[in-house]
């Protein structure tokens, strides 16, 4: 490893790339909360919505992230983190384990992140939901990402940095 072990939280709405952009990150332990929902949903469903399921593939994940950033690693932690309450237990959790945190923001045009979307699987498996996220949806969380940008380092990140 060339350099000392960081946080990295990436920050965008559902189909901007994040998931294709934490290859830029190979020595780092990656924290999937989708792939953490996947391993945990009844139906092997990374879409599961159900809050237990959504709880236990946070705690999943904060575990493996203490465990690597203990070792020496750096973390990706791949999730939308479009609520400033989850960046905010980034930021926290950087600061428990005594390395820095950064922000990646990966946040292309809304027609971009809708076309990534769009791209997603549209047909539910059995639990209901479906990998394609509602246009709504995604549409909120770009907007809240927007208006939260200008506030982020206050947030306590140690970096913000565009994708």
């Amino acid at each position: 490893m060339c350099c000392r072990p960081e946080l990295i939280g990436l920050v965008g709405p559902p189909g901007a790339g994040k998931t294709t952009l934490r290859s830029r990150f190979p020595h780092a332990v990656v924290v999937s909360l989708d792939e953490n929902r996947q391993r945990l949903s009844p139906c092997g469903c990374s879409s599961n919505r159900d809050p237990v399921v959504r709880a236990f593939a946070v705690h999943m994940g904060q575990v493996a992230a203490r465990t690597a950033l203990a070792a020496g690693r750096s973390v990706v932690w791949d999730a939308t983190n479009a609520d400033s309450a989850d960046r905010r237990g980034l930021v926290l959790l950087a600061a428990e384990m005594g390395v820095a945190s950064r922000a990646v923001v990966v946040l292309p045009p809304l027609p971009v992140a809708l076309e990534g979307n769009a791209r997603r699987s549209p047909v539910p498996c059995w639990c209901g939901y479906a990998r394609r996220v509602p246009t709504a949806v995604v549409t909120g969380m770009y907007r809240q990402i927007m208006r939260d940008l200008p506030r982020m380092l206050a947030e306590g990140w140690h970096s913000l940095t565009p994708a």
